[in-house]
C-alpha cells in the first residue's frame, strides 16, 4: 500500500510540469497569433472592419450634386462579375467582407472663388492601404488633368476614409445665366439622399447650382454646347427644382431604375419642360433598342406625370451582364 502511494507522489510533479510547459507554449502561440493579426490589420487593414462614415459638404461651398453607391446592396451582382473575371467560384462571404461600406461623390459651388469643388470619398471596410495604393497607381489626376486636383491625390486620411479632391473654374456664361435666371437671395440647406439604394444621386437646382456645376464640368473637359443646345438646356433646366435618380437590384438579377424631376408648379406646361421630357423619353427608347439589338437585354418602362413631378420607372434585365459590359466599354 505504501509503495503505491509513493509511486503516485512521484508522478504528480511530472504531470504538472508537462501541463505547465504546455500552457506556456500555448500562451506563446496565442500571443504570436494575436501579434500577427495585429500586424496584418495595422499594415493592411485586413482584419477589423473600418467604421461607416458619410460625406460632409466641402467647406465653403454649397453642395449641389450628391451621389452614393452602396456596394452591399449589389453584392450578388458584383460577385457574379468578379467570378466572371476570375473564372472560378468565389464564396459570397469573401465578396461581402471585401466590399466597401460606400462610395460618395459631391459637387459644390463656391461663388467667392468662382470655382466648383469635387470631392470623392471611398468608405472602405477592409484593406484600406491596399485600395489606396491601387487607386494611386491608376493615376486618376493624370488621366483627368482637366480638373485641378489637390497635390495629395488619392489619400488615405484614416481607417475607412479614402479621398480625392479637386476643382474647376465656373463656366462664365453659365454663371451669368444662373445669376439672372434663378433667385440667388435664398440660402437653403443641402438636399440629402433618401438612402436604401444600390446607387442614388440627387441634384439641387433650386438656385441653378446643379446646372452651373454640370456646365462648368463640360467646359473643363472642353465639351462645348452649340448655341442651340445652350438655349435648349437653359430653357429646360431653369424650371427643374431638383432631380433624383436611383438603381436597385432585384432578387431575380434585374434592376429597377428610377428617375424623377421636380418641376416648378407654374412651369409644368412650358415648352422647355415638354422638350425636356420628350428628350429623356427618346433617350430611354434609344437605349432600349440598342440593348435589345446588340445584347438581347430587355429594358421596359415608361414615364408619367405625378402632380408637378415627372417620373420614369424602368426595369433592366440581366443587370450584372450590363454592369460587366459597361466596365469593359462594350455598351
Amino acid at each position: 500500500m505504501s509503495k503505491r502511494i509513493e509511486t503516485k507522489n512521484v508522478r504528480k510533479p511530472k504531470r504538472r510540469g508537462c501541463l505547465a510547459a504546455f500552457a506556456v507554449v500555448a500562451a506563446a502561440l496565442l500571443l504570436f497569433v494575436i501579434g500577427g493579426l495585429w500586424y496584418v490589420d495595422a499594415r493592411w487593414g485586413a482584419i477589423a472592419s473600418a467604421p461607416a462614415v458619410s460625406l460632409s459638404p466641402v467647406p465653403g461651398t454649397d453642395r449641389v450634386i450628391y451621389a452614393a453607391v452602396d456596394p452591399g446592396r449589389a453584392a450578388a451582382a458584383i460577385g457574379a462579375v468578379v467570378e466572371s473575371w476570375a473564372g472560378r467560384s468565389i464564396p459570397s462571404w469573401v465578396v461581402e467582407m471585401a466590399l466597401p461600406h460606400a462610395l460618395y461623390g459631391a459637387l459644390g459651388t463656391d461663388y467667392d472663388s468662382g470655382r466648383i469643388a469635387l470631392r470623392f470619398l471611398l468608405n472602405e471596410r477592409r484593406l484600406g492601404p491596399v485600395i489606396a495604393s491601387v487607386l494611386s497607381g491608376l493615376d486618376i489626376p493624370g488621366r483627368y488633368s482637366a480638373i485641378d486636383w489637390k497635390p495629395a491625390g488619392v489619400a488615405l486620411e484614416r481607417r475607412g476614409v479614402i479621398t480625392l479632391e479637386g476643382g474647376a473654374p465656373m463656366e462664365p456664361e453659365a454663371r451669368e445665366a444662373v445669376w439672372y435666371s434663378w433667385n440667388q437671395s435664398l440660402k437653403r440647406s443641402p438636399l440629402e439622399l433618401e438612402g436604401g439604394h444600390a446607387f442614388e444621386i440627387v441634384a439641387d437646382n433650386r438656385s441653378g447650382g446643379a446646372y452651373l456645376a454640370v456646365a462648368s464640368l463640360l467646359e473643363a473637359f472642353d465639351y462645348e454646347l452649340n448655341e442651340d443646345e445652350q438655349k435648349i438646356s437653359l430653357s429646360s433646366l431653369k424650371f427643374v427644382v431638383e432631380a433624383r435618380a436611383s438603381i436597385d437590384l432585384l432578387d431575380n438579377g434585374a434592376a429597377a431604375i428610377a428617375l424623377s424631376l421636380e418641376i416648378a408648379p407654374e412651369a409644368v406646361e412650358r415648352v422647355g419642360v415638354v422638350n425636356l421630357k420628350v428628350g429623356i423619353d427618346e433617350g430611354f427608347q434609344t437605349w432600349t433598342a440598342d440593348l435589345d439589338d446588340t445584347h438581347g437585354i430587355a429594358l421596359t418602362g415608361a414615364s408619367a406625370w405625378k402632380e408637378n413631378v415627372i417620373e420614369w420607372r424602368y426595369r433592366l434585365e440581366r443587370a450584372a451582364d450590363v454592369a460587366r459590359l459597361a466596365i469593359e466599354g462594350k455598351l
